[in-house]
């Protein structure tokens, strides 16, 4: 396994729960928090079936969170947060996708 993949992953992930911590989302962020233990275990196969096993489209998904005070987020501005939020997710995203292809034999 290419450690430097296993590297930006786990980094992305943890970048993300912070990020999901700081926005008092404590569900989203003990889920990413979860995939970097397995990341930090050495077990990568674990590690991206959870992070496929994440709800991500559709109402209630990932790609449906909407950052705003009136969602109860301590954001002072939610335009950045939303954008940090999308930079965030496609880290993870672009992360996994690397790892999943080197798993697959795609990659090295």
């Amino acid at each position: 396994m290419d450690q430097e993949k296993v590297n930006e992953a786990t980094i992305a992930v943890r970048d993300l729960a912070d990020f999901m911590a700081r926005m008092e989302m404590p569900k989203w962020s003990e889920r990413y928090r979860s995939i970097e233990q397995e990341l930090l275990a050495g077990n990568i196969q674990g590690a991206v079936n959870l992070e496929q096993s994440i709800f991500k489209a559709g109402m209630g998904g990932l790609y449906d969170l909407y950052i705003s005070a009136g969602n109860g987020h301590p954001t002072n501005d939610p335009d950045a947060d939303n954008k940090l939020l999308n930079q965030l997710t496609g880290r993870v995203s672009q992360s996994f996708s690397a790892l999943r292809k080197v798993l697959k034999g795609y990659a090295k």
